[in-house]
Protein backbone atom coordinates (compact mmCIF):
# COMPACT_ATOMS: atom_id res chain seq x y z
CA UNK A 1 0.00 0.00 0.00
CA UNK A 2 1.38 3.39 -1.01
CA UNK A 3 0.63 6.03 1.63
CA UNK A 4 0.29 9.73 1.09
CA UNK A 5 3.26 12.04 0.94
CA UNK A 6 3.21 15.47 2.63
CA UNK A 7 4.88 18.71 1.69
CA UNK A 8 8.05 19.49 3.72
CA UNK A 9 7.08 21.15 6.98
CA UNK A 10 3.38 20.46 6.47
CA UNK A 11 1.34 19.84 9.62
CA UNK A 12 -1.71 17.58 9.57
CA UNK A 13 -4.95 19.48 9.90
CA UNK A 14 -7.03 19.43 13.06
CA UNK A 15 -9.72 17.46 11.29
CA UNK A 16 -7.08 14.87 10.34
CA UNK A 17 -6.04 14.55 13.97
CA UNK A 18 -9.62 14.21 15.11
CA UNK A 19 -10.32 11.55 12.50
CA UNK A 20 -7.14 9.67 13.41
CA UNK A 21 -8.14 9.70 17.06
CA UNK A 22 -11.64 8.58 16.25
CA UNK A 23 -10.31 5.79 14.05
CA UNK A 24 -8.08 4.45 16.78
CA UNK A 25 -11.00 4.45 19.18
CA UNK A 26 -13.22 2.35 16.93
CA UNK A 27 -13.13 -1.34 17.89
CA UNK A 28 -11.09 -3.11 15.25
CA UNK A 29 -12.96 -6.35 15.74
CA UNK A 30 -16.30 -4.92 14.56
CA UNK A 31 -14.69 -3.14 11.58
CA UNK A 32 -12.84 -6.31 10.56
CA UNK A 33 -15.99 -8.40 10.90
CA UNK A 34 -17.95 -5.91 8.78
CA UNK A 35 -15.32 -6.02 6.05
CA UNK A 36 -15.21 -9.83 6.07
CA UNK A 37 -19.00 -10.15 5.96
CA UNK A 38 -19.27 -7.58 3.16
CA UNK A 39 -16.56 -9.32 1.16
CA UNK A 40 -18.23 -12.73 1.52
CA UNK A 41 -21.61 -11.34 0.45
CA UNK A 42 -20.04 -9.49 -2.50
CA UNK A 43 -18.20 -12.61 -3.67
CA UNK A 44 -21.40 -14.66 -3.61
CA UNK A 45 -23.33 -11.94 -5.39
CA UNK A 46 -20.97 -11.47 -8.33
CA UNK A 47 -20.79 -15.16 -9.12
CA UNK A 48 -24.14 -14.86 -10.87
CA UNK A 49 -23.81 -11.43 -12.54
CA UNK A 50 -24.28 -11.40 -16.29
CA UNK A 51 -22.90 -8.00 -17.33
CA UNK A 52 -20.27 -5.42 -16.41
CA UNK A 53 -22.75 -2.79 -15.18
CA UNK A 54 -24.20 -5.18 -12.60
CA UNK A 55 -20.71 -6.19 -11.47
CA UNK A 56 -19.44 -2.62 -10.99
CA UNK A 57 -22.63 -1.62 -9.17
CA UNK A 58 -22.14 -4.50 -6.72
CA UNK A 59 -18.50 -3.48 -6.20
CA UNK A 60 -19.36 0.14 -5.36
CA UNK A 61 -22.11 -0.96 -2.96
CA UNK A 62 -19.63 -3.23 -1.14
CA UNK A 63 -17.10 -0.38 -0.83
CA UNK A 64 -19.72 2.03 0.50
CA UNK A 65 -20.97 -0.48 3.08
CA UNK A 66 -17.54 -1.45 4.39
CA UNK A 67 -15.57 1.81 4.18
CA UNK A 68 -18.31 4.34 5.07
CA UNK A 69 -17.15 7.10 2.70
CA UNK A 70 -19.28 9.81 1.13
CA UNK A 71 -18.30 8.85 -2.44
CA UNK A 72 -17.37 5.59 -4.15
CA UNK A 73 -16.51 5.08 -7.82
CA UNK A 74 -15.71 2.46 -10.44
CA UNK A 75 -13.82 3.85 -13.43
CA UNK A 76 -13.24 2.11 -16.77
CA UNK A 77 -10.20 2.99 -18.85
CA UNK A 78 -10.98 4.04 -22.42
CA UNK A 79 -7.74 3.54 -24.41
CA UNK A 80 -9.09 5.35 -27.50
CA UNK A 81 -9.71 8.62 -25.66
CA UNK A 82 -7.09 7.89 -22.97
CA UNK A 83 -9.55 8.76 -20.18
CA UNK A 84 -11.14 7.07 -17.18
CA UNK A 85 -14.93 7.01 -17.46
CA UNK A 86 -17.12 6.88 -14.35
CA UNK A 87 -19.16 3.70 -14.94
CA UNK A 88 -20.67 3.24 -11.47
CA UNK A 89 -20.63 4.98 -8.12
CA UNK A 90 -22.50 6.54 -5.26
CA UNK A 91 -22.84 10.02 -3.75
CA UNK A 92 -21.84 11.95 -6.90
CA UNK A 93 -23.81 14.83 -8.35
CA UNK A 94 -26.76 13.63 -10.42
CA UNK A 95 -25.91 12.91 -14.03
CA UNK A 96 -22.17 12.33 -13.54
CA UNK A 97 -22.27 8.53 -13.41
CA UNK A 98 -21.89 7.35 -16.98
CA UNK A 99 -20.82 10.81 -18.21
CA UNK A 100 -17.83 12.04 -16.17
CA UNK A 101 -14.33 11.35 -17.51
CA UNK A 102 -10.89 11.93 -15.95
CA UNK A 103 -7.54 12.34 -17.65
CA UNK A 104 -5.11 9.49 -17.00
CA UNK A 105 -2.05 11.65 -16.46
CA UNK A 106 0.00 10.93 -13.35
CA UNK A 107 -0.60 14.47 -12.11
CA UNK A 108 -3.93 13.25 -10.70
CA UNK A 109 -4.63 10.56 -8.10
CA UNK A 110 -6.54 8.25 -10.45
CA UNK A 111 -4.00 8.35 -13.26
CA UNK A 112 -1.17 7.88 -10.80
CA UNK A 113 -2.88 4.76 -9.40
CA UNK A 114 -3.67 3.15 -12.77
CA UNK A 115 -0.09 1.96 -13.37
CA UNK A 116 0.63 0.78 -9.82
CA UNK A 117 0.00 -2.73 -8.44
CA UNK A 118 -0.97 -1.63 -4.92
CA UNK A 119 -3.60 0.75 -3.54
CA UNK A 120 -2.61 4.42 -3.27
CA UNK A 121 -3.85 6.23 -0.14
CA UNK A 122 -4.18 9.99 0.38
CA UNK A 123 -4.84 11.17 3.94
CA UNK A 124 -5.16 14.87 3.03
CA UNK A 125 -5.12 16.24 -0.52
CA UNK A 126 -4.18 19.69 0.81
CA UNK A 127 -0.76 18.37 1.90
CA UNK A 128 -0.24 15.80 -0.89
CA UNK A 129 2.95 16.33 -2.96
CA UNK A 130 2.85 13.38 -5.41
CA UNK A 131 -0.15 14.57 -7.40
CA UNK A 132 -3.13 16.90 -7.26
CA UNK A 133 -6.80 16.16 -6.73
CA UNK A 134 -8.68 15.75 -10.01
CA UNK A 135 -11.30 18.36 -10.96
CA UNK A 136 -14.05 15.87 -10.06
CA UNK A 137 -12.72 15.58 -6.50
CA UNK A 138 -12.18 19.33 -6.15
CA UNK A 139 -15.76 19.97 -7.30
CA UNK A 140 -17.14 17.69 -4.58
CA UNK A 141 -14.76 18.82 -1.82
CA UNK A 142 -13.00 15.49 -1.39
CA UNK A 143 -10.15 15.63 1.14
CA UNK A 144 -9.07 11.97 1.53
CA UNK A 145 -9.13 9.04 -0.87
CA UNK A 146 -7.91 5.52 -1.59
CA UNK A 147 -7.78 3.95 -5.08
CA UNK A 148 -6.59 0.70 -6.62
CA UNK A 149 -6.44 -0.64 -10.17
CA UNK A 150 -8.64 -3.47 -11.51
CA UNK A 151 -6.69 -5.92 -13.67
CA UNK A 152 -8.55 -8.87 -15.24
CA UNK A 153 -5.41 -9.37 -17.34
CA UNK A 154 -2.07 -7.64 -17.78
CA UNK A 155 -3.80 -4.52 -19.04
CA UNK A 156 -5.87 -2.65 -16.45
CA UNK A 157 -9.62 -2.45 -16.90
CA UNK A 158 -9.89 0.63 -14.70
CA UNK A 159 -9.89 1.35 -10.99
CA UNK A 160 -11.99 1.46 -7.84
CA UNK A 161 -11.92 4.38 -5.43
CA UNK A 162 -13.39 5.54 -2.12
CA UNK A 163 -13.48 9.25 -1.24
CA UNK A 164 -14.12 11.11 2.05
CA UNK A 165 -15.03 14.76 2.62
CA UNK A 166 -12.95 15.00 5.80
CA UNK A 167 -9.31 14.14 6.37
CA UNK A 168 -9.14 10.43 7.12
CA UNK A 169 -6.27 8.01 7.59
CA UNK A 170 -7.34 4.91 5.66
CA UNK A 171 -5.91 1.88 7.47
CA UNK A 172 -3.93 -0.96 5.92
CA UNK A 173 -7.00 -3.18 6.38
CA UNK A 174 -9.17 -0.67 4.46
CA UNK A 175 -6.71 -0.64 1.55
CA UNK A 176 -6.42 -4.43 1.61
CA UNK A 177 -10.22 -4.77 1.52
CA UNK A 178 -10.38 -2.48 -1.52
CA UNK A 179 -7.66 -4.50 -3.25
CA UNK A 180 -9.50 -7.77 -2.64
CA UNK A 181 -12.70 -6.27 -4.08
CA UNK A 182 -10.65 -5.20 -7.12
CA UNK A 183 -9.22 -8.74 -7.49
CA UNK A 184 -12.69 -10.28 -7.35
CA UNK A 185 -13.98 -7.73 -9.84
CA UNK A 186 -11.11 -8.48 -12.20
CA UNK A 187 -11.72 -12.22 -11.90
CA UNK A 188 -15.41 -11.87 -12.77
CA UNK A 189 -14.56 -9.50 -15.63
CA UNK A 190 -12.30 -12.19 -17.09
CA UNK A 191 -15.16 -14.70 -16.87
CA UNK A 192 -17.59 -12.29 -18.53
CA UNK A 193 -15.12 -11.69 -21.33
CA UNK A 194 -14.69 -15.43 -21.85
CA UNK A 195 -18.45 -15.93 -21.99
CA UNK A 196 -18.79 -13.04 -24.44
CA UNK A 197 -16.11 -14.60 -26.64
CA UNK A 198 -18.00 -17.89 -26.59
CA UNK A 199 -21.20 -16.13 -27.64
CA UNK A 200 -19.37 -14.55 -30.57
CA UNK A 201 -17.89 -17.90 -31.55
CA UNK A 202 -21.32 -19.51 -31.38
CA UNK A 203 -22.80 -16.78 -33.59
CA UNK A 204 -19.94 -17.19 -36.05
CA UNK A 205 -20.41 -20.96 -36.17
CA UNK A 206 -24.16 -20.60 -36.69
CA UNK A 207 -23.59 -18.19 -39.55
CA UNK A 208 -20.96 -20.50 -41.01
CA UNK A 209 -23.29 -23.49 -40.80
CA UNK A 210 -26.03 -21.54 -42.53
CA UNK A 211 -23.61 -20.47 -45.29
CA UNK A 212 -22.46 -24.05 -45.79
CA UNK A 213 -26.06 -25.24 -45.93
CA UNK A 214 -26.87 -22.71 -48.65
CA UNK A 215 -23.69 -23.62 -50.51
CA UNK A 216 -24.56 -27.31 -50.35
CA UNK A 217 -27.81 -26.67 -52.21
CA UNK A 218 -25.70 -25.93 -55.30
CA UNK A 219 -23.66 -29.11 -55.83
CA UNK A 220 -20.57 -27.53 -57.35
CA UNK A 221 -17.22 -28.89 -56.25
CA UNK A 222 -15.81 -25.39 -55.94
CA UNK A 223 -18.59 -24.27 -53.61
CA UNK A 224 -18.24 -27.33 -51.44
CA UNK A 225 -14.47 -26.88 -51.29
CA UNK A 226 -14.80 -23.21 -50.33
CA UNK A 227 -17.29 -24.03 -47.59
CA UNK A 228 -15.10 -26.80 -46.22
CA UNK A 229 -12.02 -24.57 -45.96
CA UNK A 230 -13.70 -21.68 -44.14
CA UNK A 231 -13.00 -23.22 -40.75
CA UNK A 232 -10.18 -25.62 -39.90
CA UNK A 233 -10.89 -28.54 -37.54
CA UNK A 234 -9.88 -27.95 -33.92
CA UNK A 235 -8.91 -31.46 -32.89
CA UNK A 236 -8.36 -34.94 -34.30
CA UNK A 237 -12.03 -35.84 -33.84
CA UNK A 238 -13.21 -32.80 -35.81
CA UNK A 239 -10.61 -33.51 -38.51
CA UNK A 240 -11.93 -37.02 -39.01
CA UNK A 241 -15.51 -35.77 -39.05
CA UNK A 242 -14.61 -33.03 -41.53
CA UNK A 243 -12.96 -35.51 -43.86
CA UNK A 244 -16.02 -37.76 -44.04
CA UNK A 245 -18.34 -35.37 -45.95
CA UNK A 246 -15.71 -34.75 -48.59
CA UNK A 247 -15.85 -38.44 -49.50
CA UNK A 248 -19.66 -38.44 -49.43
CA UNK A 249 -22.11 -37.01 -51.93
CA UNK A 250 -21.69 -33.33 -52.61
CA UNK A 251 -25.41 -32.79 -52.10
CA UNK A 252 -25.09 -33.51 -48.33
CA UNK A 253 -24.12 -30.61 -45.98
CA UNK A 254 -20.74 -31.03 -44.25
CA UNK A 255 -21.25 -33.06 -41.08
CA UNK A 256 -18.46 -31.33 -39.14
CA UNK A 257 -20.35 -28.09 -38.72
CA UNK A 258 -23.29 -29.59 -36.85
CA UNK A 259 -21.25 -31.23 -34.06
CA UNK A 260 -18.95 -28.20 -33.83
CA UNK A 261 -21.82 -25.79 -33.35
CA UNK A 262 -23.46 -28.13 -30.85
CA UNK A 263 -20.18 -28.42 -28.91
CA UNK A 264 -19.88 -24.64 -28.64
CA UNK A 265 -23.46 -24.42 -27.47
CA UNK A 266 -22.80 -27.05 -24.81
CA UNK A 267 -19.71 -25.16 -23.66
CA UNK A 268 -21.63 -21.91 -23.32
CA UNK A 269 -24.40 -23.64 -21.38
CA UNK A 270 -21.80 -25.33 -19.18
CA UNK A 271 -20.16 -21.96 -18.41
CA UNK A 272 -23.50 -20.55 -17.27
CA UNK A 273 -24.29 -23.69 -15.29
CA UNK A 274 -20.91 -23.62 -13.53
CA UNK A 275 -21.43 -19.94 -12.65
CA UNK A 276 -24.83 -20.84 -11.17
CA UNK A 277 -23.34 -23.69 -9.17
CA UNK A 278 -20.57 -21.42 -7.90
CA UNK A 279 -23.21 -19.00 -6.61
CA UNK A 280 -25.17 -21.72 -4.81
CA UNK A 281 -25.08 -22.31 -1.07
CA UNK A 282 -24.87 -26.11 -1.21
CA UNK A 283 -22.10 -28.07 0.50
CA UNK A 284 -18.72 -27.50 -1.13
CA UNK A 285 -18.03 -31.17 -1.88
CA UNK A 286 -21.40 -31.67 -3.58
CA UNK A 287 -21.02 -28.44 -5.56
CA UNK A 288 -17.55 -29.35 -6.79
CA UNK A 289 -18.77 -32.77 -7.86
CA UNK A 290 -21.53 -31.21 -9.96
CA UNK A 291 -19.02 -28.76 -11.44
CA UNK A 292 -16.61 -31.48 -12.61
CA UNK A 293 -19.50 -33.41 -14.13
CA UNK A 294 -20.59 -30.34 -16.11
CA UNK A 295 -17.05 -29.66 -17.30
CA UNK A 296 -16.49 -33.28 -18.24
CA UNK A 297 -19.72 -33.49 -20.25
CA UNK A 298 -19.11 -30.23 -22.11
CA UNK A 299 -15.40 -30.76 -22.78
CA UNK A 300 -15.54 -34.41 -23.77
CA UNK A 301 -12.80 -35.31 -21.29
CA UNK A 302 -14.03 -38.30 -19.27
CA UNK A 303 -11.56 -37.73 -16.45
CA UNK A 304 -11.93 -34.30 -14.81
CA UNK A 305 -10.78 -33.23 -11.36
CA UNK A 306 -10.61 -30.18 -9.10
CA UNK A 307 -7.63 -30.26 -6.76
CA UNK A 308 -7.31 -27.90 -3.79
CA UNK A 309 -4.07 -26.29 -2.68
CA UNK A 310 -3.39 -26.34 1.07
CA UNK A 311 -0.59 -23.78 1.40
CA UNK A 312 -0.21 -24.28 5.16
CA UNK A 313 0.69 -27.97 4.77
CA UNK A 314 2.01 -27.70 1.19
CA UNK A 315 -0.16 -30.53 -0.09
CA UNK A 316 -2.60 -30.91 -2.99
CA UNK A 317 -5.98 -32.31 -1.91
CA UNK A 318 -8.40 -33.97 -4.34
CA UNK A 319 -11.68 -32.05 -4.02
CA UNK A 320 -13.84 -33.74 -6.68
CA UNK A 321 -13.29 -35.96 -9.73
CA UNK A 322 -14.99 -37.90 -12.49
CA UNK A 323 -13.47 -41.11 -13.83
CA UNK A 324 -13.53 -43.14 -17.01
CA UNK A 325 -16.23 -45.81 -17.32
CA UNK A 326 -15.31 -49.02 -15.53
CA UNK A 327 -12.98 -47.36 -13.04
CA UNK A 328 -13.63 -46.61 -9.38
CA UNK A 329 -13.94 -43.06 -8.12
CA UNK A 330 -10.68 -42.06 -6.39
CA UNK A 331 -10.75 -41.44 -2.66
CA UNK A 332 -10.21 -37.98 -1.15
CA UNK A 333 -6.43 -38.18 -1.14
CA UNK A 334 -3.72 -35.60 -0.63
CA UNK A 335 -0.20 -35.58 -1.99
CA UNK A 336 2.86 -33.34 -1.63
CA UNK A 337 3.22 -30.58 -4.17
CA UNK A 338 6.18 -32.22 -5.92
CA UNK A 339 4.43 -35.53 -6.61
CA UNK A 340 1.65 -34.42 -9.01
CA UNK A 341 1.43 -32.57 -12.29
CA UNK A 342 -1.24 -30.38 -10.73
CA UNK A 343 1.34 -29.48 -8.09
CA UNK A 344 3.72 -28.38 -10.86
CA UNK A 345 0.98 -26.17 -12.32
CA UNK A 346 0.22 -24.68 -8.91
CA UNK A 347 3.91 -24.10 -8.27
CA UNK A 348 4.55 -22.37 -11.61
CA UNK A 349 1.16 -20.67 -11.89
CA UNK A 350 0.86 -21.53 -15.61
CA UNK A 351 -1.38 -23.84 -17.62
CA UNK A 352 -0.03 -27.18 -18.79
CA UNK A 353 -0.99 -29.32 -21.81
CA UNK A 354 0.80 -32.67 -21.68
CA UNK A 355 0.77 -35.52 -24.18
CA UNK A 356 2.01 -38.69 -22.51
CA UNK A 357 4.88 -40.07 -24.61
CA UNK A 358 6.12 -42.90 -22.40
CA UNK A 359 8.44 -40.73 -20.33
CA UNK A 360 8.39 -42.08 -16.79
CA UNK A 361 8.68 -40.02 -13.65
CA UNK A 362 6.82 -39.74 -10.40
CA UNK A 363 4.36 -37.19 -11.73
CA UNK A 364 3.53 -38.88 -15.07
CA UNK A 365 3.22 -42.38 -13.68
CA UNK A 366 -0.26 -41.54 -12.37
CA UNK A 367 -1.39 -40.60 -15.89
CA UNK A 368 -0.06 -43.85 -17.30
CA UNK A 369 -1.83 -45.86 -14.61
CA UNK A 370 -5.21 -44.43 -15.64
CA UNK A 371 -4.38 -44.79 -19.33
CA UNK A 372 -4.41 -41.04 -20.07
CA UNK A 373 -2.79 -39.81 -23.27
CA UNK A 374 -3.69 -36.11 -23.08
CA UNK A 375 -3.56 -34.07 -19.86
CA UNK A 376 -4.70 -30.46 -19.47
CA UNK A 377 -4.31 -28.53 -16.20
CA UNK A 378 -4.99 -24.88 -15.31
CA UNK A 379 -4.21 -23.07 -12.05
CA UNK A 380 -7.21 -21.73 -10.16
CA UNK A 381 -6.36 -18.18 -9.16
CA UNK A 382 -8.59 -15.80 -7.19
CA UNK A 383 -7.74 -12.50 -5.51
CA UNK A 384 -4.12 -12.80 -6.48
CA UNK A 385 -3.63 -16.23 -4.89
CA UNK A 386 -3.68 -19.76 -6.32
CA UNK A 387 -6.30 -21.87 -4.56
CA UNK A 388 -6.10 -25.07 -6.60
CA UNK A 389 -6.01 -26.57 -10.09
CA UNK A 390 -8.49 -27.82 -12.69
CA UNK A 391 -7.30 -31.02 -14.43
CA UNK A 392 -8.68 -32.88 -17.46
CA UNK A 393 -7.42 -36.16 -18.95
CA UNK A 394 -8.35 -38.17 -22.03
CA UNK A 395 -7.28 -41.56 -23.35
CA UNK A 396 -7.10 -40.18 -26.89
CA UNK A 397 -4.73 -37.58 -28.22
CA UNK A 398 -6.72 -34.36 -28.51
CA UNK A 399 -5.84 -30.88 -29.71
CA UNK A 400 -6.54 -27.94 -27.39
CA UNK A 401 -6.97 -24.76 -29.42
CA UNK A 402 -7.10 -21.20 -28.10
CA UNK A 403 -10.89 -21.20 -28.04
CA UNK A 404 -11.01 -24.29 -25.86
CA UNK A 405 -8.37 -22.96 -23.45
CA UNK A 406 -10.19 -19.62 -23.18
CA UNK A 407 -13.43 -21.40 -22.32
CA UNK A 408 -11.63 -23.56 -19.78
CA UNK A 409 -10.00 -20.49 -18.22
CA UNK A 410 -13.42 -18.88 -17.78
CA UNK A 411 -14.67 -21.98 -15.97
CA UNK A 412 -11.54 -21.94 -13.84
CA UNK A 413 -12.24 -18.35 -12.79
CA UNK A 414 -15.71 -19.31 -11.55
CA UNK A 415 -14.39 -22.33 -9.65
CA UNK A 416 -11.51 -20.31 -8.14
CA UNK A 417 -13.88 -17.60 -6.94
CA UNK A 418 -16.14 -20.28 -5.45
CA UNK A 419 -13.22 -21.78 -3.50
CA UNK A 420 -11.97 -18.39 -2.32
CA UNK A 421 -15.46 -17.35 -1.22
CA UNK A 422 -16.05 -20.55 0.73
CA UNK A 423 -12.62 -20.19 2.34
CA UNK A 424 -13.44 -16.63 3.41
CA UNK A 425 -16.79 -17.77 4.78
CA UNK A 426 -15.05 -20.51 6.76
CA UNK A 427 -12.57 -17.98 8.14
CA UNK A 428 -15.39 -15.63 9.06
CA UNK A 429 -17.33 -18.41 10.80
CA UNK A 430 -14.20 -19.45 12.69
CA UNK A 431 -13.56 -15.89 13.81
CA UNK A 432 -17.16 -15.53 14.90
CA UNK A 433 -17.03 -18.81 16.81
CA UNK A 434 -13.84 -17.76 18.58
CA UNK A 435 -15.29 -14.36 19.41
CA UNK A 436 -18.52 -15.93 20.69
CA UNK A 437 -16.57 -18.45 22.76
CA UNK A 438 -14.44 -15.69 24.26
CA UNK A 439 -17.58 -13.65 24.96
CA UNK A 440 -19.23 -16.63 26.69
CA UNK A 441 -16.12 -17.23 28.79
CA UNK A 442 -15.99 -13.57 29.79
CA UNK A 443 -19.71 -13.58 30.63
CA UNK A 444 -19.33 -16.75 32.70
CA UNK A 445 -16.38 -15.27 34.59
CA UNK A 446 -18.33 -12.05 35.21
CA UNK A 447 -21.34 -13.96 36.54
CA UNK A 448 -19.13 -16.08 38.80
CA UNK A 449 -17.46 -12.94 40.16
CA UNK A 450 -20.80 -11.25 40.76
CA UNK A 451 -22.06 -14.35 42.57
CA UNK A 452 -18.97 -14.50 44.78
CA UNK A 453 -19.25 -10.82 45.66
CA UNK A 454 -22.96 -11.19 46.41
CA UNK A 455 -22.29 -14.14 48.70
CA UNK A 456 -19.61 -12.21 50.53
CA UNK A 457 -21.89 -9.22 50.89
CA UNK A 458 -24.70 -11.43 52.24
CA UNK A 459 -22.53 -13.57 54.52
CA UNK A 460 -20.12 -10.86 55.62
CA UNK A 461 -22.06 -9.55 58.70
CA UNK A 462 -22.68 -13.08 59.93
CA UNK A 463 -18.97 -13.94 59.66
CA UNK A 464 -18.03 -10.74 61.47
CA UNK A 465 -20.63 -11.38 64.18
CA UNK A 466 -19.42 -14.96 64.65
CA UNK A 467 -15.81 -13.79 64.89
CA UNK A 468 -16.72 -11.18 67.47
CA UNK A 469 -18.72 -13.74 69.45
CA UNK A 470 -15.78 -16.15 69.42
CA UNK A 471 -13.45 -13.42 70.61
CA UNK A 472 -15.77 -12.43 73.45
CA UNK A 473 -16.21 -16.05 74.46
CA UNK A 474 -12.45 -16.43 74.67
CA UNK A 475 -12.17 -13.34 76.84
CA UNK A 476 -14.93 -14.66 79.14
CA UNK A 477 -13.24 -18.00 79.52
CA UNK A 478 -9.92 -16.40 80.43
CA UNK A 479 -11.57 -14.08 83.01
CA UNK A 480 -13.61 -16.96 84.45
CA UNK A 481 -10.40 -18.94 84.96
CA UNK A 482 -8.81 -16.04 86.81
CA UNK A 483 -11.84 -15.59 89.09
CA UNK A 484 -12.04 -19.33 89.66
CA UNK A 485 -8.42 -19.36 90.83
CA UNK A 486 -9.08 -16.49 93.24
CA UNK A 487 -12.22 -18.23 94.59
CA UNK A 488 -10.33 -21.49 95.13
CA UNK A 489 -7.60 -19.63 97.04
CA UNK A 490 -10.15 -17.97 99.35
CA UNK A 491 -11.97 -21.24 100.00
CA UNK A 492 -8.68 -23.02 100.64
CA UNK A 493 -7.64 -20.36 103.12
CA UNK A 494 -10.98 -20.59 104.90
CA UNK A 495 -10.75 -24.37 105.07
CA UNK A 496 -7.26 -24.21 106.58
CA UNK A 497 -8.32 -21.56 109.09
CA UNK A 498 -11.40 -23.50 110.18
CA UNK A 499 -9.40 -26.68 110.52
CA UNK A 500 -6.86 -25.02 112.76
CA UNK A 501 -9.54 -23.35 114.84
CA UNK A 502 -11.34 -26.65 115.29
CA UNK A 503 -8.36 -27.88 117.26
CA UNK A 504 -8.31 -24.80 119.43
CA UNK A 505 -11.82 -23.52 120.25
CA UNK A 506 -10.76 -20.94 122.85
CA UNK A 507 -11.10 -17.88 120.66
CA UNK A 508 -14.53 -18.18 118.92
CA UNK A 509 -14.82 -14.47 118.26
CA UNK A 510 -11.66 -14.58 116.16
CA UNK A 511 -13.02 -17.54 114.24
CA UNK A 512 -16.26 -15.73 113.47
CA UNK A 513 -14.45 -12.67 112.18
CA UNK A 514 -12.36 -14.90 109.89
CA UNK A 515 -15.49 -16.54 108.50
CA UNK A 516 -17.21 -13.19 107.89
CA UNK A 517 -14.15 -11.83 106.07
CA UNK A 518 -14.06 -14.95 103.84
CA UNK A 519 -17.78 -14.70 103.04
CA UNK A 520 -17.49 -10.99 102.16
CA UNK A 521 -14.58 -11.77 99.87
CA UNK A 522 -16.58 -14.51 98.19
CA UNK A 523 -19.48 -12.09 97.65
CA UNK A 524 -17.17 -9.58 95.95
CA UNK A 525 -15.71 -12.28 93.67
CA UNK A 526 -19.13 -13.59 92.68
CA UNK A 527 -20.42 -10.08 91.93
CA UNK A 528 -17.39 -9.35 89.74
CA UNK A 529 -17.86 -12.66 87.94
CA UNK A 530 -21.56 -11.94 87.38
CA UNK A 531 -20.85 -8.56 85.82
CA UNK A 532 -18.14 -9.90 83.48
CA UNK A 533 -19.85 -13.15 82.41
CA UNK A 534 -23.64 -12.67 82.29
CA UNK A 535 -24.21 -16.31 81.37
CA UNK A 536 -26.43 -17.95 83.94
CA UNK A 537 -25.54 -21.37 82.64
CA UNK A 538 -21.87 -20.90 83.56
CA UNK A 539 -21.24 -22.78 86.83
CA UNK A 540 -18.71 -20.19 87.96
CA UNK A 541 -21.50 -17.59 88.17
CA UNK A 542 -23.40 -19.47 90.89
CA UNK A 543 -23.19 -17.39 94.06
CA UNK A 544 -22.27 -19.47 97.17
CA UNK A 545 -24.67 -19.38 100.10
CA UNK A 546 -23.75 -17.82 103.42
CA UNK A 547 -23.73 -21.20 105.07
CA UNK A 548 -21.24 -22.54 102.55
Amino acid sequence: MESSGMRPGAVPSRSSARVAGATSAVPQTSASGRRQATLAAFSRRVLSVSNVEELLAAATRAMSHALHTEYVAAFEYDPRADVLRLRAGGGWREGLVGQAALHTGTEFHEGYTLDRPDPVVVADHNSEIRFAASPLLVEHGVLSSVCTAVRPSRRPFGLLGAYALRARVFSHEDAQFLQVVAHVTGTVLARLRAESALVRVQAHDAALFEARSRAAETPTPAAVADADTEKAPTDTTDAAAAAAPQRASTSTPPAATGPATSAHRRRLEAAKRVAELAASTEELDATLQLVVQEISAASGYPMTAIELWDAAREVVVLGAATVAPGRERPARVEKPLQQTLAGAVIERGKALVEHVDGTSDERRDALQRIGATTFVCLPLRARGQIVGALSLAHRRTTYCDHEFMTWLAGLGQSVALLLATRRDEQTLRSERDHALEAQLRAESARQALEKTLSQRDAEGPEHISAARTDARAGERIALARQLDDRLRNVLLGLEVSLHSKAQNRDDLATDLRTVNVAVATLREIVEELRNSIPDAANPSNVEPQDNA
